[in-house]
């Protein structure tokens, strides 16, 4: 039985590494845990919340101190 020739590219990788597969990189093989991407984006969420209602609330209170003031100059 005749032996298929490899590419020349595959046949060095298999010279190289004994036979062997190669490794894939080691980013590949690590664990696919979401738990951090979720957190990440409830606290970009929070942020966001945050920054409204702050940017809301100093003219709103700024408004809401003149009406008071108005009813009590006015009593």
């Amino acid at each position: 039985m005749v032996k298929p020739q490899l590419p020349r590219a595959a046949a060095q990788d298999a010279a190289t590494t004994g036979g062997r597969k190669p490794r894939p990189a080691r980013w590949i093989c690590l664990p696919r845990d979401r738990r951090a991407v979720v957190a990440l984006e409830y606290a970009l969420i929070a942020g966001v919340m945050v920054f409204v209602v702050f940017t809301v609330s100093g003219p709103f209170g700024t408004a809401l101190s003149a009406m008071f003031t108005n009813v009590a100059n006015q009593l």
